[in-house]
């Protein structure tokens, strides 16, 4: 461990996520004006500010000679990496059933939309954005996992050993997400403990990434589903709207 690894640490557990809220607000305020593809070019931004700053960390470990398998890069072959895949695709069939139901019933769409309504902004509303979305999710189950799980959960049990390591790696993947508030702070410090004890039970930071990205994929098709409804009857409004003008011009 060096200085260069605290500073990183510093700058992606503590700067970033005060650039990500700052992004978020700015995000907001384009919707509100009505600018085109706002969602879309926020997708994209976070997409390529996460790779550049996973592949500054797979420079600089693979660049000091570290091994692969200190970062999680590697599979466990006996029963514990078998039953922490088993307890991942368990989970990842939990969200499956919850999507499905979603999908098929309106008034549950109603309640994720309820749900969901502070996040309104950011999340998937039309088949292009789910697109995007959906390589935000691959993108986020990748290098979230390598930074919060692999190199975070290293660093930090070189100070203060493996419990604290899993419990304050969670915490600043919870921060990491402040911008969706205290509940999606709670939520997703749960979902980073999740998969931390996944990383350290099956000896592997594949299951996490794997059930990271599926767990993204599948919430932001369900969700996808409750938002799209909203985007039609808005549609309709402003169609309904522009008829009523252009009828009214003709009879002027």
């Amino acid at each position: 461990m060096s200085l260069l690894d605290t500073g990183f640490v510093v700058v992606f557990t503590l700067l970033f996520p005060l650039y990500g809220i700052l992004e978020y607000q700015v995000l907001l305020r384009e919707i509100e004006q009505g600018a085109p593809n706002a969602r879309l070019g926020a997708y994209r931004k976070t997409i390529t500010v996460q790779w550049i700053i996973t592949a500054i960390l797979l420079a600089w470990w693979f660049g000091r000679g570290r091994s692969s398998a200190d970062l999680g890069i590697r599979w466990s072959n006996d029963w514990t990496g078998w039953a922490a895949l088993l307890i991942a695709a368990g989970i990842v069939a939990g969200f499956e059933i919850q999507r499905r139901a979603i999908v098929r019933n309106e008034p549950l769409r109603e309640q994720l939309r309820a749900a969901t309504q502070s996040l309104a902004g950011l999340l998937p509303h039309t088949q292009r954005e789910l697109n995007y979305f959906s390589l935000l999710s691959v993108t986020a189950g990748i290098c979230e996992e390598l930074l919060y799980r692999g190199f975070l959960i290293w660093y930090i049990q070189q100070i203060a050993g493996l419990n604290w390591a899993i419990v304050v790696s969670s915490l600043l993947f919870g921060y990491g997400h402040a911008y969706q508030g205290l509940s999606g702070f709670i939520k997703t410090a749960v979902a980073g403990l999740v998969s931390a004890g996944l990383y350290v039970f099956g000896g592997s930071i594949l299951v996490p990434i794997v059930l990271h990205m599926a767990i993204d994929l599948l919430q932001g098709n369900m969700i996808f589903h409750a938002l799209k409804d909203t985007e039609v009857q808005q549609d309709s409004l402003v169609d309904s709207k522009n008829i009523a003008i252009r009828e009214q011009q003709q009879s002027e």
